[in-house]
């Protein structure tokens, strides 16, 4: 993450989206690939 952060001091920054359509394989694959929080 370093060329994203500017360095070892930075923080991450992470952003959660919904996905709200798409391919529905492509959807499935990620919905059985992940997990919920």
């Amino acid at each position: 993450l370093n060329p994203f952060t500017g360095g070892r001091e930075s923080v991450p920054e992470v952003i959660a989206l919904p996905i709200t359509g798409g391919n529905s394989k492509y959807l499935e694959w990620i919905k059985n690939s992940t997990r919920e929080n």
